[in-house]
C-alpha cells in the first residue's frame, strides 16, 4: 500500500496533476518537460475532446506556450518497429463485433500502450459505441476500453470484468485493467474474453 496517493477521477490527464505539483513548488518546467506534459494531456484527452476538465484546459494552455513544436511533432510521428504493425494486424484480424461493441485480442507480445491505441482505433468503426482490446504483456493481461459517451460507463464495466481476478477502473469513457495470467495464460485469456463480452456486449453474439 502506498504511503501517499493522489486520485482525481474528474481529471482527464495525469500530466495535468504533475504540472499542478510543479506550480505549487514554484518550478517552471523546461522546454523538454513542458513538451512531454503537453503531449501527455493531448494524448490522454484526445486533444481535450475526451474527459477533459477545466484544469486540463488551463494546464494545456499554459504548457503550449512553453512546449517545443518541432519536438512535439517528432513525438507524435515517432518511428515504430516492425512488431508494431504485426500487433496492429493481429488485433484487426482477431476483432469481433457484438452489437455496438467491438472486442479485439492481441494474444501475445503486446504492450499496454498498444491496447489503448487499438481500442481508440476500433472506436472509429461505424455504428460502434464501445471498443475493448486485451492482450498478454509478459505475465499480465492488460485491458483497455473506450466508449463514445459517458452512458457507456467503461470504468464500472471494467471493474466487473476484473472482479476477483485483477484490478481495473478509470473514467466513464475510458478504462483499463490488469489480470495476472497465472499458470495457464490461454485459459485466463479465454476467461477475460468471456467476461468482456458479458460486461460490454450483453447478450449480443460476437461475429468476426
Amino acid at each position: 500500500v502506498s504511503e501517499f496517493s493522489d486520485v482525481r477521477p474528474e481529471y482527464g490527464a495525469t500530466s495535468t496533476i504533475m504540472y499542478e505539483y510543479l506550480l505549487a513548488a514554484d518550478i517552471r518546467p523546461t522546454g523538454n518537460l513542458a513538451t512531454a506534459l503537453f503531449y501527455g494531456i493531448q494524448a490522454d484527452t484526445q486533444e481535450l475532446g475526451r474527459e477533459a476538465c477545466p484544469a486540463d484546459f488551463a494546464a494545456a494552455q499554459e504548457l503550449m506556450v512553453l512546449a517545443d513544436p518541432k519536438k512535439l511533432a517528432k513525438i507524435r510521428r515517432a518511428p515504430v518497429p516492425t512488431e508494431y504493425f504485426q500487433m496492429l494486424l493481429t488485433s484487426l484480424a482477431n476483432a469481433e463485433r457484438a452489437g455496438t461493441t467491438v472486442v479485439s485480442c492481441i494474444c501475445r507480445d503486446g504492450t499496454p500502450d498498444m491496447m489503448g491505441e487499438v481500442a481508440d482505433l476500433l472506436l472509429r468503426l461505424d455504428g460502434v459505441h464501445t471498443a475493448v482490446c486485451f492482450g498478454l504483456c509478459g505475465d499480465i493481461i492488460h485491458l483497455s476500453a473506450r466508449a463514445i459517451d459517458a452512458r457507456g460507463n467503461a470504468a464500472e464495466r471494467m471493474k466487473r470484468v476484473v472482479k476477483r481476478i485483477g484490478t481495473g477502473g478509470g473514467h466513464r469513457t475510458m478504462a483499463g485493467g490488469q489480470v495476472p495470467a497465472g499458470d495457464n495464460p490461454a485459459k485466463r485469456m479465454a476467461l477475460v474474453r468471456t467476461r468482456i463480452l458479458k460486461a460490454f456486449a450483453g447478450r449480443n453474439e460476437p461475429q468476426p
